[in-house]
């Protein structure tokens, strides 16, 4: 096999960093189109909103939040676009908001408020945008810091004081030292006396200066401009410093942020701020900030993105635990937009493979195999992670005349193992098991870590070694079986045993199986089965189908219709007819709409063209549809035999049995139509029927899934007119068709 060398982009490995106003952002990113999209459009919609950006640690999280910002700007500096709006990017981490913990309250609130303000201040400054706003932004800035002020100045005023003391030495001295004589104008020196007095201390020195003031009006001059200018400034600085120390209290602070924010966006400037790295504190600390400053960041006219551990996610996901009275805790409100990051899927590690070669669209044939298949290899060892592919690359990097490439390997059996297990995990995952909507994207990182998990495991197995399907009711153990299953049919596995089990209301095989030391030549490009998802869809419709057969028939046979045989195909236009009875609407609009779904799965073969919510969705509600028929049979029939005896009404029957009953009584006679589904029922409807069975005439519907009724055992003299099982007992069989017992119960009625 040949082999090939590619080149490698220069930047292959360098993250991205975050834009700046007018300029893009350099670095990698590929991928992630559907959560970056819904990102984009929140914060360019949004006047306001508190966004939670949540999975593990490296599956980059805050690399969205970057190519979010730099798609943003990108739109922004569009010649043509619609909007001018302006953004402000204000990025600060865990360590910046310093959410220090204090004796009293568990964290410094104040210091976290003083860090976001002066976080925008600085943000603000390197925009350079000039909205009338900046000396506002300033003040802001200013007061958040108004503590530092107050000491600044109070230094200051300490520093002035002793200038002007040292001033006013220096006036008694130069006097003294000049021995200007006593002979000076009392005349003009009496203009100056009552200055003097005015601010000379009466134990200073400078008590003689009223005596010199003539004789020396130029240096009293410059003595008193200094000294008024000195106490004037020291009044200032008290006033500014009491000032400051008021307006800077935690409320004010908070007051004036918000209403930054809200002058700004006023003026087409939206402020996006990005807190990061949430998960490097404790989560409960994490929770008292967002407590304190709910309203801030939930209703302040700014985006807050808070970016953490999937921790984080699970904490203000969940709903609360302890009372059930509780129907959503206090924390659940803390985010208005909650996103979780799974690993990535196949499309965007192949995209992000791509991105970082030239020269990709040169490759050969064989050339292209041999790099899908160290993709896949890749992709694997490091579990479908982009911290990890970028450390699984570097393995295999080499340089070239001082620029990185990478020589595409020849691998081995194990390697080949490797590469087929990455696609049938892919193909399990995507296929079925990925979810779409956003609330529910935590899953699509379960079940792929489940996934990743046996794969590696299976692919450092030695021969022989034991598998077991597990048998958990939720999609990561639902996914785990399809996914050995696959593999047995590959080859990889093969089954040693099984047993019949009832999961989550399914019938499965449940199989354990051994690792048979093969790597198969191909994988195929679909599960090529009924994945268990489609399976309980699938199943829930047979059951569905086989009462709504046995009660549409049971009708037609009463009306002379020919009835629809047990092999016929599901008939859209049967279950209109029982779904359009009274209380029986859902097989109507639960079951006939899925009808051609169900035809689907049952002639043509897999992968089917559905989300796996909407099988999710289309089963739980046939289970509903399935207890309805289940338990209102015998209302069924009580209608049925009203219609077919002229006169007669449907009547509910109060009697001391734990099932409803009901009958169609006619002018001199009763019916009554009950369902039994236990020994206890069927003695029940005996001891009632011993003690008022003149004139009665009784239908009997068998749903007793135990086998615990037994039909022939009934007393002499007891022979129910009606007889259907909606699932057949161990304990006989009866001798007649529904129908033909509904028409002998008529006959005996009229």
């Amino acid at each position: 096999m040949s082999t090939r060398t590619l080149r490698l982009r220069d930047d292959w490995d360098v993250p991205i960093q975050p834009p700046a106003r007018g300029r893009r952002s350099h670095g990698r990113f590929v991928g992630r189109r559907a959560e970056l999209d819904r990102l984009v459009d929140e914060v360019l919609r949004s006047p306001h909103k508190s966004i939670l950006i949540s999975g593990y640690r490296g599956v980059g999280k805050t690399s969205l939040v970057y190519r979010t910002l730099d798609e943003i700007e990108g739109r922004r500096l569009e010649p043509n676009a619609s909007s001018r709006k302006e953004y402000v990017y204000v990025l600060l981490n865990a360590a910046q908001l310093e959410a220090e913990r204090s004796a009293e309250s568990g964290i410094e609130p104040r210091r976290i408020l003083e860090n976001l303000i002066r976080r925008l201040y600085t943000a603000w400054k390197a925009a350079g945008l000039n909205a009338g706003l900046t000396e506002e932004v300033g003040n802001l800035y200013r007061k958040a810091v108004a503590s530092e002020f107050k000491e600044s100045e109070l230094v200051e005023q300490k520093l002035s004081e002793i200038a002007t003391r040292e001033s006013e030495k220096d006036v008694s001295v130069r006097l003294k030292d000049a021995k200007v004589g006593l002979l000076a104008s009392l005349a003009g020196g009496a203009a100056g006396v009552g200055l003097a007095v005015a601010w000379a201390p009466s134990n200073s020195a400078l008590s003689i200066i009223p005596v010199l003031v003539g004789a020396l009006p130029g240096v009293l001059s410059a003595g008193y401009r200094l000294t008024v200018r000195t106490e004037s400034r020291q009044e200032v600085s008290n006033v500014a410093s009491g000032l400051y120390a008021f307006d800077a209290s935690l409320g004010n602070l908070e007051f004036d942020l918000d209403d930054i924010h809200h002058r700004l966006q006023a003026a087409g400037i939206k402020v996006v701020y990005v807190i990061d790295e949430l998960d490097k504190l404790d989560e409960g600390r994490v929770a008292e900030v967002l407590k304190f400053f709910k309203n801030l960041f939930t209703l302040s006219s700014a985006i807050f993105i808070f970016v953490g551990g999937e921790e984080l996610y699970r904490r203000f996901h969940r709903p609360p635990s302890g009372d059930p009275e509780i129907y959503r805790g206090r924390e659940y409100t803390y985010f208005t937009s909650k996103y979780f990051l799974s690993r990535p899927g196949w499309a965007d590690v192949n995209e992000f493979f791509d991105s970082l070669f030239i020269g990709v669209q040169e490759l050969g044939d064989e050339e292209r195999e041999q790099l899908e298949q160290l993709k896949r290899v890749v992709a694997l060892e490091a579990s479908g992670d982009f911290f990890d592919l970028v450390q699984r690359i570097k393995d295999y990097v080499t340089l070239e005349g001082g620029e990185p490439a990478l020589q595409l390997p020849e691998f081995g059996p194990r390697q080949r193992l490797q590469s087929s297990l990455q696609k049938a995990l892919t193909i399990v995952f995507e296929d079925t098991y990925q979810v779409q909507n956003p609330s529910r994207w935590q899953e699509n990182e379960l079940i792929l870590r489940a996934l990743y998990r046996l794969a590696d495991g299976i692919s450092t197995a030695r021969a022989g070694q034991p598998f077991q399907d597990p048998e958990g009711e939720g999609s990561t153990d639902s996914a785990s079986r399809d996914f050995l299953g696959f593999l047995d049919r590959l080859g990889v596995l093969n089954a040693t045993g099984e047993s019949e089990s009832e999961i989550g209301g399914l019938k499965l095989v449940v199989r354990t199986y051994q690792r048979t030391g093969n790597a198969p030549l191909a994988v195929p490009d679909s599960l090529g089965m009924r994945s268990e998802v489609e399976e309980r869809f699938f199943q829930r419709c047979e059951q569905v189908w086989g009462r709504v057969r046995a009660l549409g028939n049971t009708q037609r046979l009463v009306n002379d219709e020919d009835p629809l045989s047990e092999d016929a195909s599901p008939d859209a236009a049967l279950a209109g007819e029982v779904g359009g009875l009274r209380g029986f609407e859902t097989v109507s609009s639960a079951f006939a709409p899925r009808i051609p779904v169900y035809v689907e799965l049952l002639t043509a073969e897999p992968p089917y063209d559905y989300r796996r919510e909407e099988f999710e969705e289309w089963a739980a509600g046939l289970a509903g549809v399935l207890e309805l028929l289940r338990l209102n049979v015998h209302e069924f029939l009580a209608r049925l035999i009203a219609s077919a005896v002229p006169g007669s009404q449907e009547q509910a029957l109060t009697l001391p049995l734990p099932n409803v009953l009901m009958a169609s009584p006619s002018m001199s006679r009763r019916a009554l139509v009950v369902t039994i589904r236990s020994r206890a029922d069927q003695q029940a409807l005996l001891e009632w029927w011993r003690s008022d069975r003149d004139e009665l005439a009784v239908a009997v519907i068998v749903d007793d899934p135990e086998g615990q009724v037994r039909l022939s055992r009934w007393p002499k003299g007891f022979t129910p007119h009606v007889r259907l099982t909606t699932d057949m007992p161990k304990g006989g069989q009866w001798s007649r068709s529904a129908a033909e017992n509904v028409r002998a119960l008529s006959d005996w009625l009229i």
